[in-house]
C-alpha cells in the first residue's frame, strides 16, 4: 500500500544572502535531514518568484497554466469566484504627494480626465499597522466607476482583494500597480493588449485607485495612525478558469493545513480539503502546535497532507534576521519534535521544503536554490547533515527543478 504523504512548506524560509536556516538552533528538522535524503531545489521563476506562482509549480501544475494571485487570495478568504469577475490582490500602502504638476491618470484609454498628483510609495505594507483596515473597506466597497462595481474585502495583515464585476465584459490583461518595492514612483495601470475588454479594466482600476487615495487620504483614522494608509496597491489580476484537480493529476487525496489566503484558496480551487486551526494568522504570531496536531489528524483519512507555515517570510520582508532565526526555532520545537515522536515512519514519507527564497539584504523574493529534505523508514541517507542552504549542496545533496519537484515526491512512496 503507498505511503501517506506529510509535505510541510516553510514558505520563504530560504535566504541566498544570509541564512537564517543556518543560525537557528533546529535540531528536530537537522535530525531529519540527517537520517533521510536531503538537496537543493531550484526556483528560477522571473522576475520575482511569488508564493503564488512557486506554490502552483511545486504543486506539480505548469506556470503557463498559472492564472494570477488574485484569484486564489480572493477564493481563500471564502469568495467563491464568479465567471467574468477579475479579482485583485491589493496591499493598503503608504504614499506620499511630489512635488510638480499632475499627470493624467489613465493616458490615451480614458474619456473622462481624471487628475491625480504624482505619487511616491513610501511602504507598500502601511507599517503593517491593520489599525482602520476593516473600516476603510467598508468605504471602498462602495465605489463603482463607469458601471463597474468594486468589492473590496480586507484580508490578513496589510493585504486585502478587489473584485470588478461588470455586465460589458472585463479581462485580467492588465499590469500591476504594485512595483513590489517601495520609494519608486507610483505608475498607473495599463492593458496589456488592445481589446474593449482590457482598457476598460485598466481604466477601471485607475479610477478605483484615485477613488480610494481621496478617500483614504482625508478619512478621520488616517489622520490618528502613526503610518497612515492612504493608498492601495493592486496585482494579480485574475478570471475564473477550469483546472484538473490535485486527485485527478496525481491520484491523490489532498488536504492543506495553512492560513495564508493565497495558498488556501488554491487548494480550494484544486479540490483539496482545507484546514485552517485556531490560532492560525499566517506570521510569526501563528500557532504552530494546532497546525501539527491539525495534520496529524488529517494524515488518517488523506492521502497527502500539506502543512503551509509563512512566519518566516514575514520576517524577511521586514529584515528582521533576530525574528525569523526565532521563527524557524519555534517550527522545530512546535512542528517537528510533535510530529516525530507520533508518526508511524513505517507508512509516512515526511518532505520539508520552502517555495522560494527571501532575501534579507533587500527583503524580496528572488529567485535561487532552496533546501529540501525526505524522510521515512527504510530511505538511504545521502549523508547531508543539517538542513539549510549550505549543507544541502553538492556533492552530498542534490539539485531539482521546482517543476520536477512533485515527481520527486511521488517516488517516495
Amino acid at each position: 500500500m503507498p505511503k501517506k504523504i506529510l509535505l510541510v512548506i516553510l514558505d520563504g524560509a530560504a535566504d541566498p544572502d544570509r541564512s537564517a536556516l543556518a543560525a537557528a538552533h533546529k535540531p528536530f528538522l537537522d535530525n531529519i535531514t540527517e537520517k533521510g535524503v536531503a538537496g537543493l531545489i531550484e526556483n528560477k521563476i522571473a522576475p520575482h518568484p511569488d508564493s503564488g506562482d512557486s506554490h502552483w509549480v511545486l504543486f506539480g501544475y505548469p506556470l503557463r497554466d498559472y492564472p494570477g494571485r488574485g484569484l486564489f487570495d480572493a477564493y481563500g478568504i471564502g469568495i467563491k469566484p464568479q465567471p467574468g469577475y477579475v479579482y485583485l490582490r491589493a496591499n493598503f500602502a503608504t504614499v506620499r504627494e511630489l512635488p510638480g504638476p499632475t499627470g493624467e491618470l489613465t493616458p490615451a484609454i480614458t474619456k473622462t480626465k481624471r487628475l491625480m498628483p504624482h505619487l511616491m510609495i513610501i511602504d507598500r505594507r502601511a507599517g503593517r499597522d491593520t489599525t482602520g483596515f476593516d473600516e476603510f473597506s467598508k468605504k471602498l466597497t462602495k465605489i463603482n466607476v463607469d458601471g463597474v462595481n468594486c468589492d473590496f474585502y480586507h484580508s490578513v495583515g496589510h493585504r486585502a482583494v478587489l473584485v470588478l464585476r461588470e455586465s460589458r465584459g472585463l479581462s485580467s490583461a492588465v499590469t500591476d500597480s504594485d512595483p513590489q518595492v517601495s520609494n519608486v514612483e507610483f505608475e498607473p495601470i495599463r492593458p496589456l493588449n488592445r481589446s474593449s475588454e482590457a482598457v476598460r479594466t485598466a481604466t477601471a482600476l485607475n479610477r478605483f485607485s484615485a477613488e480610494a487615495y481621496n478617500i483614504l487620504k482625508n478619512h478621520p483614522i488616517n489622520k490618528k495612525r502613526k503610518v497612515p494608509a492612504n493608498f492601495v496597491l493592486l496585482r494579480g489580476a485574475a478570471q475564473l478558469r477550469k483546472f484538473k484537480s490535485f486527485e485527478d493529476v496525481h491520484g491523490l487525496k489532498a488536504c492543506l493545513v495553512g492560513a495564508s489566503p493565497v495558498v488556501v484558496g488554491m487548494a480550494k480551487l484544486l479540490g483539496m480539503d482545507t484546514i485552517v486551526p485556531k490560532g492560525a494568522t499566517a506570521d510569526c504570531n501563528t500557532n504552530l502546535t494546532n497546525k501539527a496536531k491539525a495534520a496529524l489528524r488529517a494524515l488518517k483519512d488523506h492521502d497527502m497532507v500539506i502543512v503551509s507555515i509563512l512566519g518566516a517570510d514575514v520576517a524577511a520582508h521586514d529584515r528582521n534576521f533576530e525574528q525569523r532565526r526565532d521563527f524557524i526555532e519555534r517550527i522545530d520545537r512546535e512542528v517537528f519534535k510533535y510530529l516525530v515522536s507520533r508518526i508511524d515512519w513505517s507508512d509516512t514519507v515526511i518532505v520539508i521544503t520552502s517555495d522560494h527564497c527571501t532575501s534579507m539584504l533587500t527583503g524580496r523574493h528572488v529567485a535561487g536554490n532552496f533546501p529540501f529534505a525526505i524522510y521515512t523508514h527504510g530511505i538511504k541517507p545521502n549523508k547531508v547533515q543539517k538542513y539549510d542552504e549550505e549543507s544541502c549542496k553538492a556533492p552530498l545533496g542534490y539539485v531539482r527543478k521546482i517543476e520536477d519537484f512533485m515527481e520527486e515526491v511521488m517516488r517516495w512512496t
